[in-house]
């Protein structure tokens, strides 16, 4: 119990530091070019950089090698730009509109979006889960259950660890669900901001597939 306390005291604490320096740098440095040109581009603007491809199971829409899309990421994660949060929704529309109508004509399954939970210390520090802003932007109209799966332990942010190896370990069994009947036979299309090894989306898909759920779908806007 002890242990479990002291790690939610020390993410919020590197939470905190982290936005500290992320305030002193947007004070130092106000009117960054690539923010203001990021909020004045349009959805037209940002699908031209669109390139679905998949990689060990995972779809990605966007290249994070790209500045754009790299600060978006950023924007999105660390400040819940509500410009680029909608940029990030219609682009995944466009990708569900398709993608969704095969599923539901041959599988004939109920389809769920399901955003990767953050920890209750990291929504606490944040005051947001980044792919939920996104989710909440989406024109059209699908089921979205952003409560059945739980971060279920804290992590080591996966952005700190530079090794494959250890961010593998770093989130097993990090996962779990709260009610396995709301997925049991479902059709879930999991959904996290990026995708670098796949650990994060993986882990949580096996805690899905191990609680009922029918076949479950790993997207990345980007990777």
């Amino acid at each position: 119990m002890h242990k479990v306390y002291h790690t939610g005291v020390y993410t919020i604490y590197m939470n905190w530091l982290k936005k500290s320096f992320i305030w002193l740098l947007n004070t130092l440095f106000p009117g960054n070019e690539l923010e203001e040109e990021i909020r004045s581009m349009s959805l037209s603007d940002i699908t031209q950089k669109i390139t679905p491809k998949g990689s060990d199971n995972i779809t990605s829409l966007l290249n994070y090698r790209d500045p754009i899309v790299r600060k978006m990421v950023w924007m999105l994660k660390y400040h819940g730009d509500r410009h680029v949060s909608k940029l990030f929704a219609g682009i995944l529309d466009d990708y569900l509109l398709e993608e969704l109508s095969d599923i539901e004509v041959f599988d004939k399954v109920e389809v769920i979006l399901m955003p990767i939970p953050l920890s209750r210390a990291r929504i606490h520090a944040r005051g947001f889960n980044q792919i939920e802003l996104v989710l909440k932007n989406l024109k059209n109209d699908y089921k979205i259950d952003a409560k059945s799966l739980i971060k279920s332990r804290n992590t080591k942010p996966q952005t700190e660890i530079r090794k494959k190896e250890e961010r593998i370990k770093n989130v097993v069994g990090a996962y779990s669900i709260s009610n396995p009947e709301e997925i049991k036979n479902k059709h879930i299309i999991l959904i996290d901001d990026v995708a670098t090894t796949g650990s994060t989306l993986k882990e949580a898909k096996k805690a899905l597939l191990e609680n009922g759920a029918k076949n479950i779908e790993c997207l990345a806007f980007a990777h």
